[in-house]
């Protein structure tokens, strides 16, 4: 999320090591000022560097190279991410394009194919927040959304009126969401739909 949500990136995911070295702070330090949030920087200082200089620090390193497990498991998503480019941004769609993202649990893995939309959200999310909003509503449609363990769908729910965001949700049920997601859904939202 630290590498989509830089303002200065999105950085390729191989400079997630860069984030976590416990010996040169100074890639981690810039990114977590340039994005500006304090939990996020908290998080990190006070959770995620300690565990990696703990001394069970190996114990924790396994751990935290397992959440890289969807990245890296997979062929075709490790392809995905291998083959990043930095020319390639979600613009287009806060000017109006349309982009329809197909990410097939079949050909993607579950996990892979929720982390790489989780990933391209936190993208179009931050694209739409560095434009003024445009004459051209953006309108974002995600299906099994409760699925996706984005914070960019409850900060778009929150504050994506003002970026000219629009959000359509689909899930089956109620009982799928979580707490979190049914009250940033009920606390934020005009119109729900139910048949």
């Amino acid at each position: 999320q630290m590498l989509a949500a830089d303002p200065a990136g999105p950085w390729p995911l191989t400079r997630a090591p860069e984030l976590l070295d416990i010996h040169d702070s100074s890639f981690r330090d810039a990114v977590l000022t340039r994005i500006g949030d304090q939990g996020l920087t908290r998080l990190m200082q006070q959770e995620v560097m300690p565990m990696l200089t703990a001394r069970d620090a190996g114990n924790a390193s396994l751990w935290l190279i397992s959440k890289f497990d969807p990245l890296i498991g997979d062929a075709t998503v490790r392809r995905i991410i291998e083959t990043h480019r930095r020319d390639v941004t979600m613009q287009p769609a806060v000017r109006g394009r349309s982009v329809i993202v197909s990410a097939p649990h079949t050909r993607l893995t579950e996990a892979g194919a929720t982390v790489l939309t989780a990933l391209l959200l936190e993208q179009l999310w931050s694209a739409a927040r560095s434009v003024p909003q445009s004459e051209h509503p953006l309108e974002i449609f995600i299906d099994e959304w409760h699925k996706l363990p984005s914070p960019s769908i409850p900060e778009m729910l929150a504050e994506g009126r003002k970026f000219g965001v629009r959000l359509r949700l689909a899930n089956q049920h109620f009982a799928q969401l979580t707490s979190a997601q049914r009250e940033a859904v009920l606390a934020n939202t005009g119109l729900i739909g139910t048949f």
